[in-house]
C-alpha cells in the first residue's frame, strides 16, 4: 500500500502563499509541528462546521476586507481564464501535486467498468479502444494532477480533460503517458465562454469530475456550467464535485488582508488575479438540483490545525458532494 503524500506549502510568483493540505490527512496522516512537544497526534482533528461558523462568523465581519469597485470586478472577471494561463506558463507542472487521495475520496471512480448497451462510447467516440467501456470527463484539467493518477488506476475507462489555459493543455499533454489513441485526451476550451457540447456530444459521458474548479469561476457562470455538464452526460451518469467551503482558512485570510480583494460575498480575487469563491452545503445543493441533477450527497470535510508551538489553531473547510443525472422515466 502506498504512503501519503506530504502536502508542501508553495508561493506563488508574486508571493501569495498557498497551502493544499488535503492530500496528507485523507490518507490518514497526522500533520505536526515538528518542534511541538506534547500531544502530537491532535494536530488534525475533525470539527462540526456550525462550530466553525459560530466561531468565525464574528470575526470575518469585523475584519472583512474592503469591496472592489464594479469597473475593478468587470476588470478581474474578463482576465480570469488570461491569468490562468500566465499561471500555467510560470509553473508548468511543478506547483500542484497529482491527487492521489480522490481514490479514496470517490472510490466510484474506480468501479469495474462493464459494456452498457446502447451506451458504449465507440458509438459517439469513434477512436476509443474497445477494451475502454467508460469515458471520464475533467472540467478544468489543468495540467493532469487528477486524470493521470487516476488513468494508472483505471485501464478499462477513457479519459477526457479540457481546461482554459493553453498552456496547461500543452503541460498535460507532455506528460508521460499522454494517448490520445488509447487512454486520455486534453483540450482547450473555456466553459465560461464556449459551448461543451462543440467538443463533446450529448449524453457521451459516463462520469464526470469538478474539483477545486468552480471556485475560480465568476458565480454568475455557476449555473451555465452545471448546465453544459448535465447535457454532457449518460442518463445515470455522475458528476463528482470538491471544491472549498465557507470559513476555510484562506477565506480569512482574504479578509486580514488590507488590500482590497473582495469581490462579493464569498468571493474573492487573488494576488494572482484568479478568482476564489467559497461555497456553502444548501446553497451548491440548489444549484446543481436547479439545473437537474439529483443530489446523491454534499457534505462538508472540516478540520481543526493546530500549532501548538504558535499556539494558533486554523480551519479547513471543503465541500465534497456526488450528483447524478437522471435516467429516462
Amino acid at each position: 500500500m502506498e504512503g501519503p503524500e506530504l502536502s508542501v506549502s508553495k508561493i506563488r510568483t508574486n508571493g501569495t502563499d498557498w497551502i493544499d493540505a488535503y492530500g496528507t490527512f485523507a490518507a490518514g496522516q497526522n500533520v505536526v509541528d515538528e518542534s511541538a512537544t506534547e500531544d502530537l497526534s491532535k494536530t488534525w482533528e475533525e470539527v462540526d462546521w456550525l462550530t466553525i461558523r459560530e466561531e468565525l462568523a464574528s470575526t470575518v465581519l469585523k475584519t472583512e476586507s474592503v469591496m472592489l469597485t464594479e469597473e475593478e470586478k468587470q476588470v478581474f472577471e474578463e482576465e480570469s481564464s488570461k491569468k490562468w494561463d500566465e499561471f500555467y506558463s510560470n509553473n508548468k507542472t511543478n506547483f500542484f501535486k497529482d491527487r492521489n487521495y480522490l481514490k479514496k475520496e470517490f472510490p466510484e471512480l474506480n468501479e469495474p467498468s462493464t459494456p452498457k448497451v446502447g451506451y458504449e462510447p465507440q458509438l459517439k467516440f469513434p477512436w476509443i479502444p474497445e477494451d475502454k467501456h467508460t469515458v471520464v470527463l475533467e472540467i478544468g484539467c489543468g495540467v493532469g494532477n487528477t486524470i493521470f493518477p487516476l488513468m494508472e488506476l483505471n485501464p478499462d475507462k477513457y479519459f477526457m480533460g479540457f481546461d482554459c489555459s493553453p498552456h496547461a493543455v500543452e503541460n498535460f499533454k507532455s506528460r508521460e503517458g499522454y494517448d490520445e489513441a488509447t487512454r486520455c485526451k486534453a483540450f482547450v476550451l473555456d466553459i465560461t465562454r464556449e459551448d461543451l457540447v462543440d467538443k463533446i456530444p450529448d449524453e457521451s459521458v459516463d462520469m464526470a469530475i469538478l474539483v477545486f474548479v468552480l471556485s475560480a469561476i465568476s458565480p454568475c457562470h455557476f449555473k451555465s456550467v452545471a448546465e453544459k455538464i448535465l447535457r454532457v452526460l449518460k442518463p445515470g451518469g455522475v458528476l463528482f464535485f470538491r471544491d472549498y467551503g465557507k470559513y476555510d482558512m484562506t477565506q480569512l485570510r482574504f479578509s486580514a488582508k488590507k488590500r482590497p480583494n473582495k469581490i462579493g460575498e464569498d468571493y474573492y480575487v487573488r494576488g494572482d488575479g484568479t478568482l476564489s469563491y467559497f461555497f456553502e452545503k444548501e446553497q451548491t445543493r440548489a444549484l446543481f438540483q436547479e439545473v437537474g441533477f439529483e443530489a446523491e450527497f454534499i457534505e462538508y470535510d472540516t478540520r481543526i490545525l493546530m500549532n501548538r508551538k504558535r499556539k494558533l489553531k486554523m480551519y479547513r473547510v471543503w465541500l465534497r458532494g456526488r450528483f447524478r443525472k437522471a435516467l429516462p422515466k
